[in-house]
């Protein structure tokens, strides 16, 4: 039924904004089952747009997520569907391509979604923000870190606007920002962005122990070893680890984790073997990640100077 279709996305879609990404795959493939069954072409749409990401991008099942996202271009060209409808579309095929490696891929597709956005809704709406995170994370992964601190700051002026301080919205840029810190060399100024994500998520959730909080703990003991604040990075690469044993996390949070627990250990006068297998999970937990790259290099480059014992 045409409601239960409706339903089902929207229960996969929060999901999915919630981090509980299997979880939504889940109610998403229902979703768009019972779309399909009373030909609700709109929810069918948008159900296969979603699991463009929450299956093919953050479950990192790339071959699913360009079949869903041809079934939704399929649909919509069949069905006259509405411009905003592909636009979702091209940012989520943006991400997706992102997360291959296709950069020009993924601007490309960016650059459509913004195109129609603009031409639907104005400068001033939330998805021209959505549009511009989306630019400022594929500069920032190809290195071009002026172009993604104004794209990202554009993008942060533009969530102000639309959504309450207190919004994940907000949380999910300043984490941008503050990576984008982190890799220009300022970890003081990331690390309070992480801290200013953090507290967000924590307040949305009511807990530590989320999956999307643990991600911003894991930044922050980046942040926390390049400051030489080793301490604080170890408890906080033990708070991610034990949050990941409970909660389904993304895929690159415990080996993030599992790397800068490493580098703590060994500055602490830690056990050097257990940190260089930490390292080594995290490495191979990365494997074919052409979005970590430089994570990679960091942790080979970490392992190749440092010994077993000290």
């Amino acid at each position: 039924a045409p409601i239960e279709a409706e339903a089902l996305f929207w229960e996969g879609f929060l999901r999915a904004r919630n981090g509980e990404f299997q979880k939504a795959t889940k109610s998403l493939h229902q979703a768009l089952w019972q779309a399909m069954a009373s030909g609700y072409d709109e929810i069918e749409i948008r159900a296969a747009t979603s699991l463009v990401h929450a299956e093919g991008f953050a479950q990192r099942q790339f071959e699913a997520g360009h079949r869903w996202a041809a079934h939704a271009h399929a649909v919509w060209k069949r069905s006259g569907g509405e411009l905003k409808l592909l636009a979702n579309l091209y940012n989520n095929q943006a991400i997706l391509f992102a997360g291959e490696g296709a950069y020009e891929k993924a601007q490309e597709h960016i650059e459509r979604a913004l195109a129609i956005d603009r031409k639907i809704w104005g400068p001033q709406h939330p998805n021209i923000g959505k549009s511009l995170f989306n630019l400022a994370e594929v500069a920032r992964l190809r290195g071009d870190l002026d172009q993604a601190l104004a794209k990202a700051e554009q993008a942060m002026n533009s969530f102000r606007r639309s959504f309450s301080p207190g919004d994940p919205q907000v949380a999910k840029c300043l984490s941008l920002l503050g990576a984008i810190e982190s890799e220009r060399g300022d970890h003081g100024q990331a690390l309070s962005y992480f801290q200013k994500a953090a507290t967000i998520l924590q307040q949305v959730f009511g807990t530590q122990r989320h999956p999307m909080v643990a991600e911003m703990l894991s930044n922050m003991g980046d942040q926390f070893n390049a400051l030489g604040r080793y301490q604080e990075a170890l408890s906080h690469g033990r708070r991610v680890l034990s949050i990941c044993a409970e909660k389904s996390c993304e895929s690159t949070i415990v080996p993030s984790a599992q790397f800068n627990l490493a580098w703590a250990m060994a500055k602490t006068g830690g056990d050097r073997a257990q940190a260089r297998t930490l390292a080594r999970l995290a490495l191979k937990a990365l494997a074919g990640r052409p979005d970590q790259e430089k994570l990679r290099k960091k942790i080979s480059a970490w392992m190749a100077t440092t010994k077993d014992t000290p």
